[in-house]
């Protein structure tokens, strides 16, 4: 079955969430409406050129485009027509379908762009050269308007039909991304990577929050698509389950990095963690056999980094170490997509910067054994920590790290001592530095870094969008 849907691109800053400048703060330069530059010189080059647009332009001129940030854009301007004419209100929903971030001179046959509305714009070029946009002929060249190029079409774009499976290929490339840009922040956060100074953080926050909620909305637009808009009746569905889950595993990072977050789940936006768990519990009520352990892992670090949950955690983890389906492996865990030691598959790791091996796995079955470890040791099950620990130091080829008269922070130093050697640069340092208190041993004296740097500034449009969120402490 195919399904009208809207796509959010993991580029695209959603307006209720993210519209802000650098500094994240509306800007208050624009001229008509504040529009952004990139739109006022597309609309100046409109009106000087192609007088044939000038619906178009008196709609772009009403639209709020405050989101829009790149000095470059790509805008396909509609052809005075009958539809574009009696569309002249503020913000016509299709208005943002027509205008993409980047200058894309050059449209190619089988293109796919991601407009500001999060919508799939297919580019088609026939035999003879023409092009279209979602069926809707484009009539000649790109126009240079500075930085950035118009096309002119000659209808309003329609929204675009998907199937199922292309649901899901438009998901997993969204979500690859966003685990390339997590891996990316932490370590830029942890270790300075690419030239990071905590000078930076407010910048690198900003574009952080509004592509992690890109990721969401993509996933919320197609958990509903995919649902027949009736989302809660759609944990059987195996699509569903990949796309909710990875929806589960931003939210995680996000509260990871700021230490809260906002759930746009059913109903009202809110920052109830206990709902996201409760989502989760669901999620593992209805999970195929290739997902109940990672949906488990994710409960367990949510618990770990938002609650303290120490006895939840150590549950969800036990029950994937005795499920019988995992193992620590002599085997490079990287050099293949699915291993023993993998709990959620991941895909080819193409960044040779971050790149462990040929594969990324979100989830590895070492992480579940140190966060078992950790939640024993919290709960003064001293034994289980140090079996937990062992396991792991003799598969190593190590002798036992833990012994029977172990303190609580010699197993505490052994689990950090594994987790910096076999978990490094896999996302995972700078939310569990901060769990764990040593986030100022391990950065203090490091690119700017100060103490109140341990969790990251929530943008001010979030602020101002969401009264139950506060900025950090040292932020404000």
């Amino acid at each position: 079955m195919k399904n009208r849907i809207f796509f959010w691109g993991v580029a695209v800053a959603s307006v209720l969430l993210h519209g802000c400048t650098d500094d994240g703060k509306p800007d208050p330069e624009g001229g008509q409406g504040n529009l952004p530059a990139a739109v006022e010189e597309v609309i100046s080059v409109i009106e000087r050129t192609v007088p044939e647009a000038g619906h178009f332009v008196e709609l772009l001129k009403q639209a709020d485009l405050s989101d829009v940030t790149s000095e470059e854009i790509t805008v396909f301007a509609v052809k005075n027509t009958p539809e574009a004419k009696s569309d002249v209100a503020p913000d016509p929903g299709w208005i943002r379908r027509h205008i993409v971030e980047g200058n894309h001179v050059g449209l190619s046959d089988g293109q796919r762009l991601v407009s500001l509305s999060g919508e799939v714009l297919l580019v088609s070029v026939s035999g003879d050269g023409a092009v279209s946009v979602n069926g809707v002929h484009v009539v000649g060249s790109a126009i240079p308007a500075g930085k950035s190029c118009i096309y002119i079409v000659e209808d309003i774009i329609p929204e675009p039909e998907i199937s199922d499976e292309n649901a899901m290929e438009t998901w997993r490339s969204v979500f690859e991304d966003f685990c390339l840009r997590t891996r990316t922040l932490n370590q830029k956060l942890a270790y300075g990577y690419d030239g990071f100074s905590y000078t930076d953080v407010k910048t690198v926050s900003d574009e952080y929050w509004s592509m992690a909620y890109g990721t969401i909305d993509t996933g919320l637009s197609l958990v509903s698509a995919l649902s027949d808009g009736e989302p809660a009746d759609s944990y059987g569905n195996a699509v569903v389950q990949e796309i909710r889950l990875g929806m589960a595993l931003v939210y995680s990072d996000i509260i990871g990095f700021y230490g809260q977050f906002v759930y746009m789940g059913n109903g009202e936006p809110h920052s109830d963690v206990n709902a996201l768990l409760a989502e989760l519990d669901m999620m593992e009520a209805y999970a195929a056999e290739d997902y109940g352990g990672a949906v488990r892992a994710v409960s367990a670090r949510v618990y770990l980094n938002a609650l303290q949950g120490y006895e939840q955690a150590f549950d969800k983890c036990v029950a994937i170490i005795n499920s019988g389906k995992y193992a620590l492996t002599e085997d490079n865990v990287f050099a293949t997509a699915q291993n023993p030691g993998v709990i959620w598959s991941g895909f080819e790791d193409t960044d040779a910067g971050l790149a462990k091996g040929t594969y990324y796995h979100p989830v590895r079955y070492e992480e579940v054994l140190l966060m078992a470890a950790e939640a024993a040791n919290e709960l003064g099950r001293t034994v289980e920590a140090m079996q937990f620990v062992n396991r792991i130091s003799v598969w190593k080829g190590m002798p036992p790290m833990a012994t029977p008269v172990s303190t609580k922070e010699e197993i505490a130093e052994c689990i950090r001592t594994l987790f910096s050697q076999d978990l490094k640069s896999e996302s995972l340092e700078y939310s569990t530095w901060r769990r764990w208190g040593i986030t100022d041993d391990m950065l203090q004296g490091k690119g700017e870094y100060g103490s109140h740097n341990a969790l990251l500034p929530v943008p001010e449009t979030a602020l101002g969008q969401y009264p139950f969120l506060t900025q950090n402490e040292g932020y404000q």
